[in-house]
């Protein structure tokens, strides 16, 4: 198999409070932020890739980051992507997500 891949943590698949809308787009998001944690792809993107409404990924971010899945910060006007959870981080990084570009 060639390509990225996104790895969707069980705690994120069976979340009570998510949807499929809402774990494909995490899967989007992890994929895009590989080892380094994070990523900063526009709402237009997040939504091709996902198959989604642009409505629906900022539905599914919100949702994604109130359950503490992921964070997201402005950096020189971009919007990063950060995955929080704490088996993406120990399965890239060993435990610890590299600073988003600032």
């Amino acid at each position: 198999m060639e390509g990225l891949f996104g790895v969707v943590p069980e705690p994120v698949l069976c979340h009570p409070q998510l949807n499929g809308t809402d774990v494909r787009v995490y899967a989007v998001i992890a994929m895009r932020a590989g080892a380094r944690g994070w990523c900063w792809p526009s709402l237009r993107d997040l939504a091709a890739q996902a198959h989604v409404s642009s409505r629906s990924v900022r539905r599914a971010t919100n949702k994604l980051e109130a359950a503490r899945f992921i964070s997201r910060e402005y950096h020189d006007g971009r919007l990063i992507y950060l995955v929080t959870h704490k088996v993406f981080n120990m399965v890239f990084n060993g435990g610890d997500n590299p600073a988003p570009p600032g």
